[in-house]
C-alpha cells in the first residue's frame, strides 16, 4: 500500500509525482490492510485526519460516509459532534 496523498495531524503528505516518498510516522500503514482482507483501503479517514491510498479513491465521498457515521454515532454531549457533525454531513450530501 503506498500513500498518495493525505493530513496526518496536521501534516501535509503529497507523494504524487515525487520520488521523495513520506509517511506519517508512528503510523503502520500495513495495519490498514486487516480491516477487510481482500478489500483494498483506498481511503482511511478518522479525528487525526485523512490519507489516500488509490489515485481515483473518491475523497468527497469517503468523507460524506465518514461524517454521516460520526452524526449518527454521536452521544451528542459536545457541540462540535451534536451540531457540527449534522452541518458537515448536510453540506458534504449537497
Amino acid at each position: 500500500m503506498r500513500l498518495h496523498y493525505g493530513v496526518w495531524d496536521g501534516v501535509v503528505y503529497d507523494n504524487r509525482g515525487t520520488a521523495d516518498y513520506k509517511e506519517p510516522e508512528g503510523l503502520d500503514l500495513k495495519n490498514l490492510l486487516q480491516f477487510n482482507n481482500g478489500n483494498p483501503v483506498m481511503t482511511f479517514i478518522s479525528h487525526r485526519g485523512f490519507l489516500v491510498f488509490h489515485p481515483h479513491a473518491n475523497l468527497l465521498f469517503a468523507m460524506n460516509k465518514y461524517y454521516s457515521r460520526v452524526k449518527d454515532n454521536s452521544c451528542g454531549k459536545c457541540t462540535p459532534c451534536r451540531s457540527g457533525s449534522i452541518i458537515i454531513s448536510q453540506a458534504l450530501e449537497k
